[in-house]
């Protein structure tokens, strides 16, 4: 789901969610990993490792959005 800002008070207002949203997720993830391990031992290492590859992906991205969203600030695109 994209979010489109308008305003530099909005994109202000979202950039400190950015990466608690992504680590609190990753944290999340972790904990159903290691369910998952519990229940299903060797079984689930495929889909672990793919859930591990998203993870990874995902905190990438938070911090890349995080980064673009830094420097439009810092380019003064939304003065």
């Amino acid at each position: 789901m994209s979010t489109f800002f308008q305003t530099r008070a909005e994109i202000e207002a979202h950039l400190p969610t950015i990466r608690p949203r992504a680590l609190k997720l990753a944290l999340e993830t972790r904990e159903t990993i290691a369910m998952t391990w519990r229940i299903c031992g060797e079984k689930a290492d495929a889909p672990i490792a793919e859930l591990r590859r998203c993870t990874l992906e995902m905190i990438a991205s938070a911090k890349k959005q995080e980064q673009r969203f830094q420097a439009a600030l810092d380019d003064g695109l939304y003065d």
